[in-house]
């Protein structure tokens, strides 16, 4: 009954959307490099609870994003069924409902039904002006025997012009399941085309003119969609502090500044990474602190103190977050990050399937070179050595800001044999302003020596035995 009752309160409040990051929080053994490793048991998400141990307020946010600023607003057009036939139609007709029912489970999103509206109420003007639409899914279906296929398609209603489209094919076996399926695919697949489309829409429009929220997502994206070096992770956080200036009561925006900061610390981007560490623990208990219910904030809350090494707090968070946002992917990323990260051997196989199948089903996902580089510190970690090379390899070439591939990959090299390659990459990545020395682990590792990130932190001992100690 809590969880219900904190559900609904969020849907009642909107308090704030879908603010990932891809961050992979933490740094994995490789080779015979010293692992920490938990007992602990992957637990029904459904079950999940947090340990108690950041405390609740009641107090009213100060100021937060107006209900109406603070969502992504889709239409939910009627899906053709060209055949005309009773049973295309109603199974178009289901799979149009159950499409709002995954939208709204997608995160911060106002799915709005149009397939009672008439023709004159759909067109773009009226989608845009009358109902504050910024996008439309749309599609068809047809029914071929035992098999059905269904096209669909985003389009921007600020132009008209198409953004995604992708067609399924499933057999009819269990009708109700397959419209379960099939909205659930098309909404995890919106997740990344919306990112790329907001974050087009916030960079275009420059950031003096976003409120609160629009500050917030667009801290997210800057860093996943870039991809760059210490100034995209700077001025991303940036973003966050001026989204809590607007509204300092906004939980997310605190959510999202602990995830940065926290990150920023980890990927050996900041100049001063015990500062980092102690303001991205401040950060996440005020944001949970204002509000403990809000899925975005559990999310980002979660990848904060995973990545502080905070394990139960940030298990139980990241457990209530893929409960409530079943198909949001960032959810899910983080979620796989954690238990590859503190999880123990069976936790990170369940991890590495997990984002096996991401990367299957979304290869085109703007988090996909973060799956394979975090895939490839799973299969270090169980002696896949080969495998992880390739997959730290990929990621390091696709998105060398996500830098703790890179700095796992040197390790890796280092470790096998091959300090030209470590010596290398360690370059290229001090070239993009990442502070990839013993001295940067050595000054995190001094801070909380007693901390069981410092234990984590042991893993690059070795790489600065192979390459040498630098220290700028």
């Amino acid at each position: 009954m809590d969880t219900l009752t904190a559900l609904l309160a969020w849907i009642e409040t909107r308090e704030s959307l879908l603010s990932g990051i891809a961050a992979i929080i933490a740094v994995l053994g490789v080779l015979g490099f010293p692992i920490v490793s938990l007992t602990r048991r992957v637990r029904a998400r459904g079950r999940a609870s947090h340990d108690g141990t950041a405390a609740k307020s009641t107090a009213a946010p100060s100021r937060r994003p107006s209900v109406k600023s603070a969502t992504i607003a889709i239409g939910i057009a009627r899906f053709d069924a060209p055949t005309g036939h009773e049973r295309d139609l109603g199974l178009a007709r289901g799979l149009g409902s159950e499409l709002g029912h995954a939208l709204a489970r997608l995160g911060d999103v106002r799915a709005v039904p149009l397939m009672t509206l008439g023709e004159s109420a759909q067109s773009l003007d009226s989608l845009r002006n009358e109902l504050q639409l910024q996008y439309l899914l749309t599609g068809s279906l047809q029914l071929a025997g035992a098999r059905v296929r269904v096209l669909a398609q985003l389009v921007s209603v600020a132009d008209g012009s198409q953004l995604w489209t992708r067609d399924y094919e499933r057999d009819t076996a269990d009708l109700f399941e397959l419209q379960r399926e099939i909205a659930g695919a098309i909404a995890r697949e919106i997740g990344g085309e919306l990112m790329h489309a907001e974050y087009s829409r916030m960079r275009l429009a420059g950031p003096e003119s976003l409120d609160a929220w629009s500050l917030t997502v667009h801290s997210a994206h800057i860093v996943i969609e870039r991809r760059g070096g210490v100034a995209t992770w700077n001025e991303a956080i940036e973003c966050a502090r001026k989204a809590i200036v607007l509204a300092p009561g906004y939980a997310s925006a605190h959510a999202r500044l602990a995830a940065l900061t926290a990150e920023r610390m980890l990927f050996f981007a900041s100049d001063d990474p015990a500062r980092d560490f102690d303001e991205a623990l401040a950060a996440a208990d005020r944001a949970y602190q204002l509000a403990s219910f809000d899925p975005y904030t559990l999310m980002n809350c979660g990848q904060a103190w995973s990545s502080c090494g905070e394990r139960a707090r940030a298990r139980a968070a990241l457990d209530k977050a893929v409960t409530l946002l079943p198909h949001d992917l960032l959810a899910w990323n983080f979620y796989w990050s954690h238990l590859s990260t503190w999880g123990t051997d069976d936790e990170v196989r369940a991890a590495e399937n997990g984002l096996d199948r991401l990367l299957a089903d979304h290869e085109s996902h703007p988090l996909a070179p973060a799956w394979q580089g975090l895939r490839g510190m799973t299969r270090a970690r169980h002696g896949d050595l080969e495998g992880a090379r390739t997959d730290l390899q990929a990621s390091f070439e696709a998105a060398p800001g996500f830098s703790i591939f890179g700095a796992s990959l040197a390790a890796l090299h280092a470790a096998s044999g091959r300090p030209g390659d470590a010596r290398r990459i360690i370059e290229q990545l001090g070239a993009l302003g990442f502070r990839v020395t013993a001295d940067y682990t050595q000054r995190l590792r001094s801070h909380a020596p007693a901390h069981p990130l410092a234990k984590v932190l042991d893993t690059y001992d070795r790489l600065w035995d192979v390459v040498g100690t630098p220290t700028a």
